[in-house]
């Protein structure tokens, strides 16, 4: 009976499976000393079972305690202020470096020059002379030239040597030239379009009239009917009352005809082959331009001969021109030619017969340029004027 009591006591007393040695115990034991032994058990299985849940079991964290009304902290260590400083202030300095650089670079832009050379070249078969493919902003803001034909001009004609070379040259025509020529086919068409040799004749009829013999000042006590060229008025400074010389209608005159008689602007770019004193330069245009501009201007004066001279002179001012340099000549509307010296306005000159006269000697019926250069200057404008 005591063996089979045996585990209810072990569980009274909260003892482990230690008990299993007592249940071994001879059944002849005597209650007192069954029992004793159980409690003896008991105590080694508790103290048994106690040491392994040390062993085995990890001791417990306390629990974090969250006050009401406030954050928990993470448990994620936080960079120092002083990092986050560092690089607030270095984003700010490098917006501020970027603004100041492009408020430069505008300002640089501004400032600079207005004409620019296209990136894209085309090279001269003969000399191998690059020429930008379009020239920006050399007649107004915004205007495009862009390159039709491409030579060189050689003493005598003798190309083939090399010392007869004096300089490379391409002619550039203006996007309203490109499309002001749009379905021409000839030289001679475009030539009458570009080139109208009639503005010549009408800026020498009005310098014609325009005398040295003219007096500036006609006296009169009373007004004697209107006189060509004169303006009756009172003007104490020149001389009181009379007939006055009537400038400003004639030059309002001559702006108007210019206006009524534009044309599109072109222009010529002209790169040294070797090393040229500028007198000789100088000789040459002379000796070219001179008889155009008398062709020009038929009998009549006009300013074509002293537009000449200052060009003349200023080329000769250059005493030596050296390889690669470069001499422009933009022809503008109403009588205007801009003389440009690698790349910087050098000379603006106002003869419509002058201007006439420099593309004349390139592009006109005894020109410099050559058949094949005349041939590739009507197939490449119409190629452009059907991109514009």
């Amino acid at each position: 009976m005591l063996r089979f009591a045996a585990p209810q006591l072990a569980r009274a007393a909260g003892a482990t499976p230690a008990f299993s040695g007592l249940l071994r115990a001879p059944a002849t034991t005597s209650a007192a000393s069954f029992v004793a032994r159980a409690q003896t058990l008991a105590v080694r299985g508790n103290v048994r079972a106690m040491r392994l849940s040390t062993q085995t079991k990890p001791r417990a964290q306390p629990r974090a305690k969250v006050e009401t009304g406030h954050f928990q902290r993470s448990s994620v260590e936080r960079k120092p202020k002083i990092f986050v400083a560092i690089f607030a202030f270095g984003m700010a300095s490098g917006i501020l470096s970027l603004v100041a650089f492009f408020e430069m670079t505008r300002a640089r832009c501004e400032d600079a020059p207005g004409p620019t050379d296209s990136l894209m070249t085309v090279v001269e078969p003969v000399t191998q002379t690059k020429f930008p493919l379009t020239l920006q902003d050399y007649s107004t803001v915004g205007s495009t030239h862009w390159l039709v034909a491409r030579s060189v001009r050689c003493m005598l004609g003798l190309c083939s040597l090399e010392r007869a070379r004096a300089y490379s040259y391409a002619v550039y025509f203006s996007s309203e030239a490109a499309e002001a020529c749009k379905k021409l086919k000839s030289m001679e068409e475009i030539n009458e379009v570009l080139l109208p040799k009639r503005v010549c004749a009408e800026e020498a009829a009005l310098a014609s009239d325009e005398t040295e013999d003219q007096p500036d000042f006609l006296p009169a006590s009373k007004f004697e009917g209107a006189k060509k060229g004169y303006v009756f008025k009172l003007d104490k400074e020149n001389g009181g009352l009379g007939y006055h010389k009537d400038s400003v209608s004639r030059m309002m005159a001559h702006v108007q005809e210019s206006r009524d008689s534009s044309y599109p602007s072109l222009a010529l770019r002209i790169v040294m082959l070797r090393d040229q004193n500028g007198d000789h330069i100088a000789h040459g245009f002379d000796r070219t331009l001179l008889g155009r501009i008398r062709s020009a201007q038929g009998d009549k004066k006009g300013r074509g001969k002293d537009a000449l001279r200052k060009l003349t002179q200023f080329l000769g001012r250059q005493k030596e021109w050296r390889k690669g340099d470069t001499l422009e000549f933009i022809r503008l509307p109403h009588g205007y030619t801009d003389v440009r010296v690698n790349g910087e306005k050098k000379l603006s000159l106002n003869s419509e017969s002058l201007s006439w006269a420099v593309f004349d000697a390139y592009m006109g019926p005894k020109g410099h340029m050559s058949s094949a250069s005349r041939e590739e200057l009507i197939s490449r404008t119409e190629e452009i004027s059907s991109l514009l």
